[in-house]
């Protein structure tokens, strides 16, 4: 059995972290993404006038807070949404093929603009979803490994 090395990394926080002014809607801010060992990951989050005075101690990234926070997604799935969820599952299952396809799935909703790549390491890739703010952890595949043909008939019939 393969296992999946995985970060749960916390979400965004309500409030800057040093200067509690409050994150609203589409505004920048700027993460910091600190590895305190067995205790797990902290994040901290600032504002622009707080982040000129910190060094950060660990990945960091800029963002900004979504226009949607806080909003459901509408109950009928459309391309992206079903292209997430199977993501998700296929994360899940962990499968040698299930991985091919959320990799490949990772791509396509990173290019949709749904994920934004925080993170390229060897192994895998950290996006970050931009509707949730949510952390996914992709595991990386080699390209010349996948089984092109099939993997595209498959992805095309569930995207329909």
């Amino acid at each position: 059995m393969r296992v999946v090395f995985q970060i749960d990394i916390p979400r965004r926080g309500a409030t800057c972290t040093k200067g509690q002014e409050s994150f609203l809607p589409l505004t920048e801010y700027y993460s910091v993404l600190v590895d305190r060992g067995d205790k797990g990951f902290i994040r901290e989050d600032y504002c622009p006038a707080c982040w000129k005075t910190v060094t950060p101690a660990g990945t960091y990234w800029k963002s900004v807070v979504p226009a949607s926070a806080g909003k459901e997604l509408a109950p009928s799935l459309n391309r992206e949404q079903k292209a997430l969820e199977h993501l998700k599952d296929a994360l899940q299952r962990g499968g040698e093929q299930d991985l091919q396809e959320a990799f490949i799935l990772s791509l396509f909703l990173a290019r949709r603009r749904w994920l934004a790549l925080r993170k390229d390491l060897a192994s895998k890739q950290i996006y970050e979803l931009l509707a949730t703010e949510e952390f996914i952890t992709v595991p990386k595949v080699q390209l010349s490994t996948l089984q092109s043909t099939h993997l595209q008939q498959k992805l095309k019939d569930l995207l329909k």
